[in-house]
């Protein structure tokens, strides 16, 4: 799905909001591509799929929106299947139906938070970093510098006040590190 930076302000969306094409359905007649802005509540629509079709026709779509690079992040296509977190920290399978039905925003929402992923295996991962970042808190773990690097790489430091490599949790403190950051940890 692509995205959309909003170049102009409407009465429904103000400039610079993040929006989608999609096909609407539903009480209207009329099927069409509408403009939905992406929000805290999934996709509201913001424009009538006549008003967009006029925008294009009059050649003035680059002038009211700005194409958003793809993702890195992995989302999966219309009618694809994907796995997410639930409540009990299992991993459960659902189907992208966001275009047969774009008010059923339990997929936008998981996006936001990072609660998709491609496979079963992903899932469990990511569960496993959240149990290793819940320990590192219960620790202490203070963030006391994050920022890019001359190379641009994203360095962050911590602190854990009382921890030495003599103290019999260091491994389990070392092991979520490493599971949370990556092989990069010291």
């Amino acid at each position: 799905m692509k995205k959309y930076k909003l170049l102009k302000d409407m009465p429904l969306c103000e400039a610079g909001s993040l929006c989608v094409l999609r096909k609407r359905d539903g009480a209207s007649n009329y099927v069409g591509e509408s403009v939905f802005k992406a929000g805290g509540n999934g996709f509201e629509e913001v424009m009538l799929p006549g008003e967009l079709q006029a925008i294009r026709e009059n050649g003035k779509f680059d002038e009211w929106f700005e194409e958003i690079e793809e993702s890195k992040v992995w989302e999966p296509d219309a009618g694809e299947s994907y796995w997410y977190i639930d409540e009990d920290a299992g991993a459960f399978s659902d189907i992208n139906l966001l275009k047969a039905n774009p008010c059923d925003d339990r997929l936008t929402k998981r996006l936001e938070i990072g609660n998709c992923f491609e496979t079963k295996k992903d899932a469990i991962e990511a569960v496993g970093k959240l149990k290793a970042l819940r320990r590192l808190r219960e620790t202490g773990l203070k963030f006391d510098h994050y920022g890019w690097n001359d190379h641009d790489v994203l360095e962050i430091s911590a602190k854990l006040p009382w921890i030495d490599q003599v103290c019999p949790e260091y491994d389990q403190i070392s092991e979520d590190l490493h599971r949370v950051f990556g092989k990069e940890t010291e």
